[in-house]
């Protein structure tokens, strides 16, 4: 997580962080605020493909870093902290396509000579693809414990870069994929960084936190609605847009010493909402072709010392909801196309108290339906 300065003598090493980031997610994993979730952990950055393009960065001819293969370059001038110019340089923001804008070369003498954000970094991938598989594939908890804790005590902070939108869209295929095989599991995103997002803006001329917040947005509203919690390890407010965008509101911040302390904050929140949403189960002929009826759809629960099961209130909206009956409603209100039932407060604390779970019952028509 901690990332490589270009310039080491203008910009001083930043503190360790990776180490009692480290220490935190393994006491989050052995946490039994995690039993029955299924985790799973990857990193940025990682090394783009072998002959990966980066218009600005030097050719494998050129050397190593940025190179010169340029003769009208006066002695291959080099940029302080940076490097030579490269002769395959980018004219406009879609030659660089995923490796982030096409801006000027940062220093004189290279006259209009232009890169793409990407060539400052050429170790860094920018392709969603290549985080789209994680290091350790989601799986139950506790028995992915020690994979998660192997990977942990392998990995150093070798990064050189925070390509945030990149391996937040390869983060996101990958769920996608996965919740067709598993789509009564309800999925979260937790992007913890130490750094703003630095690289890998897309290409598009909007600064990187636009983008990775429309992204955020996308990956909440659409199907399998997915919330984006973001850890900032540091003074990293600015992530913000990014959290709200995925429906977690704001960064959560920690340092060294609180990054525990947050971790759990977010794992409890996760868990919080695992009891208030739900996702609708396929009907049991669902295999024959047959489409579940939103009409026909009840849910109970077991009250706290009580024996039987109590039908819960269809209210049809969040608005509706009754603050001491409580009640239930769809994550689309016109059911179209609802993904999700969302409990009401009053009932999701009911739920809470009692520890019973829920049960949807399919096929009878809707009962205790407000109008």
């Amino acid at each position: 997580m901690n990332r490589k300065n270009l310039d080491k003598e203008s910009n001083p090493p930043k503190p360790d962080v990776w180490t009692p980031v480290k220490a935190a997610l393994n006491q989050v994993f052995s946490n039994k605020l995690t039993a029955d979730m299924s985790i799973g952990l990857t990193y940025y950055p990682v090394q783009p493909a072998p002959g990966t393009v980066i218009h600005g960065a030097c050719p494998p001819a050129c050397g190593a870093g940025m190179g010169t293969c340029k003769a009208t370059v006066p002695g291959g001038a080099i940029i302080p902290g940076i490097g030579k110019a490269c002769s395959n340089s980018c004219s406009k923001h879609s030659d660089c396509g995923l490796y982030g804008d096409c801006v000027p070369f940062p220093t004189a003498p290279f006259g209009a000579d232009r890169m793409c954000q990407g060539a400052l970094t050429p170790k860094v991938s920018c392709d969603p693809a290549d985080y789209g598989q994680p290091i350790v594939p989601l799986a139950v908890m506790p028995g992915n414990q020690t994979a998660l804790s192997n990977a942990l005590s392998k990995k150093s902070a070798d990064g050189d870069a925070t390509p945030t939108l990149a391996a937040l869209r390869g983060t996101v295929n990958y769920l996608k994929t996965y919740s067709k095989t598993n789509a009564n599991h309800l999925i979260s995103i937790v992007l913890a960084t130490d750094g703003e997002p630095n690289d890998c803006t897309g290409g598009t001329g909007k600064d990187a936190i636009t983008n990775i917040a429309d992204l955020a947005k996308k990956a909440y509203t659409e199907y399998p609605m997915m919330p984006v919690f973001v850890l900032g390890i540091g003074d990293l407010k600015k992530l913000d847009p990014i959290a709200k965008a995925g429906g977690t509101e704001k960064t959560y911040i920690a340092d060294g010493k609180t990054v525990a302390d947050e971790l759990v904050a977010v794992f409890n929140e996760i868990r919080a909402n695992g009891v208030c949403k739900f996702v609708i189960p396929d009907p049991p002929d669902s295999e024959d072709g047959k489409v579940l009826d939103f009409n026909k759809v009840n849910v109970w629960y077991t009250p706290l010392a009580a024996t039987e099961p109590v039908q819960v209130q269809y209210v049809g909206e969040e608005s509706k909801c009754d603050p001491v009956t409580g009640g239930w409603y769809y994550n689309d209100p016109t059911k179209k196309n609802p993904s999700m039932i969302f409990l009401c407060p009053a009932t999701c604390e009911g739920i809470r108290l009692s520890g019973s779970g829920l049960d949807v019952e399919l096929g009878c028509k809707t009962r205790n339906q407000i109008k």
